[in-house]
């Protein structure tokens, strides 16, 4: 795991436990904890949604180089 790939986890689990302590905090029902939290769901969100993107275009790139460092080690080979 790259370091960014560990800030944007940690910082997504972070702003949503910030999110869950504003929602118990909330106010006198639920539905208005949840409003008060709205802003750090989000930012978890987004974080997160962040997080899976760069993972998954990372998984994507790395055959690709395997598959190229296998074609360059067989033309060693064959020389």
């Amino acid at each position: 795991m790259k370091l960014l790939d560990a800030i944007l986890l940690s910082l997504s689990v972070a702003f949503f436990i910030i999110g869950v302590h504003q929602t118990m905090l909330g106010g006198d029902s639920v539905a208005q904890g949840v409003a008060n939290a709205y802003f750090f769901y989000m930012i978890s969100l987004l974080l997160m949604f962040w997080h899976r993107v760069r993972r998954k275009h990372r998984q994507k790139e790395q055959p690709e180089v395997t598959r190229k460092n296998q074609k360059n080690k067989n033309k060693r080979r064959s020389k």
